[in-house]
């Protein structure tokens, strides 16, 4: 898939799963780290906190949260980046086997 560096993108490539939350926030995994990309902050959650994705709220106002051992964030995200996000939760899955 492409990366446009837009919100409505994604990419992936061998390693690496790259997806806007929205147009403010990007989520990358490297089967190693999950990192949380936000206003030139970031947050790293190593796999072995088991982190994943969980889809909550309403249509007009989902709410994406990210659950790990000893931390959670909660935010707002755009419903056209859910299927990114749900393949992401996947590689989060697999890769916690």
């Amino acid at each position: 898939m492409t990366f446009a560096g837009a919100a409505g993108s994604h990419r992936e490539r061998p390693g690496l799963l790259e997806v806007w939350i929205d147009h403010r926030f990007l989520l990358a995994f490297d089967e190693r780290i999950l990192e949380l990309f936000t206003n030139g902050e970031t947050t790293r959650i190593h796999i072995a906190y088991a982190p994943r994705l969980e889809f909550r709220g309403t249509q007009k106002l989902p709410r994406l949260i990210i659950r790990a051992r000893f931390h959670n964030i909660s935010m707002s995200y755009d419903p056209a980046q859910r299927p990114g996000l749900e393949m992401l939760d996947a590689a989060l899955a697999s890769a916690a086997r």
